[in-house]
This record gives structure tokens, C-alpha cells and sequence, in this order.
């Protein structure tokens, strides 16, 4: 993929690697936006492209009683603001062997979110189990998620965190190669 079709990516003729960063968990509104405005500092400073990521809901973690994402109230907030608009997902992957990177492949796709009353996305958040979220963010495209969308463009591979055919098709040539 084109790096320069992801919007407001900086520093793509900088030749560095870019950075896709950000909490395991997000914890809150300003915690994620300090983070954020400290990664850009630094990112602007070095020129390097980035990308903030993070976790509202996390099922895979360590331990039964740590931390496990901002809950539904702030899940609900966020819902709100995505409400009726447009927003773009990255996601990247990379293959490296001996700490040398051979292969990557960042993919960007828009989501557009219906225009849906507080009801409805109560509703939806209460669905969601957090032993079974696997999803980065606060809707799951793979299950009833999708109906919160007027439309998705891009691979649901992609969108769900791995893009498994990109990576089927790196390692089939990798072998054939």
C-alpha cells in the first residue's frame, strides 16, 4: 500500500520507518490524547511517520484483575463522536527474521457510522462481552459491529487487526522465491 493514501500522514519523504504507537489499554480521554500529543513531539522532531493506536476494551492480558479498558460509559462517549461520521482505520504488519524486517503492508480503510440514537448504541456496547472483545476499539466489525456502518471500504481482514491474505500471499512467494 501507498503510505500516502492514509490522511494526514506527515513526513512520508523522510525515508524513516513509521511508527504506529499508542496504550495497551486506554484508560481515558486525556490519558490517550497526552500520549498521543507526546509521541507526535517526538515523532515531529525526528521526522518520523505516525500512527496513534489503542485499546478501549482488552481481553487478552496477563492477569484476570488487571486493567481492562475504559469500560461502556467512555465507550459510549467515543461511539458519539464517530456517530454519523467518516473515519479511518490503519493497519499494519510486518515480517522480520533475524531482527531485520523483510516484508511489511499497511492498509487504510474509511468507515462511515450510520446516524444511530444513544439507544441504539447502548445496545450494542452491552453485547459486547469483554473475555470475547478481540477488537482494537470500541465496535467489532467481524460480529454485530458491522451494523453500525453505512459503509466500510477496505479489506475486514484488514480492519479486524491481521491482514491475513496479504501474509498468505508474502509467505507463498516467500516459498516459491
Amino acid at each position: 500500500m501507498d503510505l500516502k493514501a492514509i490522511p494526514n500522514l506527515k513526513y512520508l519523504e523522510s525515508n524513516n520507518f513509521f511508527l504506529i504507537a499508542g496504550p495497551c489499554a486506554i484508560e481515558g480521554e486525556e490519558m490517550a490524547f497526552k500520549i498521543a500529543e507526546n509521541c507526535i513531539k517526538i515523532c515531529d522532531k525526528l521526522k518520523v511517520p505516525y500512527i496513534f493506536k489503542g485499546s478501549f476494551k482488552k481481553a487478552n492480558r496477563s492477569r484476570i484483575d488487571s486493567f481492562t479498558g475504559i469500560g461502556d460509559e467512555i465507550a459510549l462517549k467515543i461511539l458519539k463522536k464517530l456517530n454519523g461520521k467518516v473515519h479511518n482505520l490503519i493497519s499494519s504488519v510486518c515480517i522480520s527474521k533475524n531482527g531485520a524486517m523483510l516484508w511489511n503492508h499497511t492498509d487504510s480503510s474509511e468507515l462511515k457510522m450510520k446516524k444511530l440514537d444513544e439507544k441504539l448504541l447502548i445496545e450494542y456496547l452491552n453485547k459486547i462481552k469483554t473475555e470475547t472483545l478481540q477488537a482494537y476499539g470500541v465496535y467489532q466489525i467481524e460480529a454485530s459491529g458491522l451494523d453500525l456502518f453505512e459503509y466500510v471500504k477496505g479489506d475486514t481482514d484488514s480492519i479486524m487487526g491481521l491482514p491475513i491474505k496479504q501474509i498468505m500471499n508474502y509467505i507463498k512467494n516467500y516459498k516459491d522465491g
